[in-house]
């Protein structure tokens, strides 16, 4: 009984962190860490684009399959969904007490409005529209969708960018390394 215990205190606290892991929003899904192409278009890695206009991106997930869908990392309420700026919906997420954006999204499958649980179709991931270099190098197009956390800050009653790591999320990681491009040699 008592090794029971012991292992059940071992393993009960990494079974609660590994719960804690929000899903990959695409099946066959990767996030590239240290890929960049265009710098002031594009990054493959986790960054923050200071500029006022653009919103901040956590993790760009690609994949090379057109078929994959969009799916839901977490379990809330659809608070956002627009076609204006590429596709984006906005979820808040009940559980972790955050905002998730969902950027590049088509075929949006949801409404504002909606509840949703973890692995519903949002969507279909967009096409990438950066070229790499060596482009013609490549067979498959790249899909990808960009994801963002978020708190709401009661106070002021604004979003405010709160990033997560990428152990936070589980997807493929691929590590790239200097001259790493988008699309995988076949």
């Amino acid at each position: 009984m008592k090794y029971y215990l012991f292992i059940l205190c071992l393993v009960y606290p990494f079974k609660n962190l590994y719960s804690q892991k929000y899903k990959c929003p695409l099946d066959n899904g990767y996030i590239m860490v240290g890929y960049k192409n265009n710098e002031d278009q594009q990054r493959y890695s986790l960054f923050f684009k200071v500029e006022n206009s653009i919103p901040p991106i956590d993790f760009t997930v690609n994949t090379e399959n057109k078929t994959d869908k969009v799916l839901s990392i977490s379990k809330g309420k659809v608070i956002l969904v627009t076609d204006e700026v590429g596709g984006v919906v906005a979820v808040k997420d009940m559980e972790h007490e955050k905002i998730i954006r969902y950027d590049k999204i088509d075929n949006i499958q949801v409404k504002q409005g909606d509840f949703i649980d973890i692995g519903q179709i949002i969507g279909t991931p967009k096409v990438n529209e950066f070229y790499p270099r060596r482009w013609d190098e490549y067979v498959n197009e790249i899909y990808f969708v960009n994801i963002s956390f978020f708190v709401l800050d009661t106070k002021i009653r604004e979003l405010i960018h709160s990033p997560l790591s990428v152990d936070n999320i589980d997807c493929r990681i691929i590590v790239c390394e200097k001259n790493c491009q988008p699309r995988i040699y076949h």
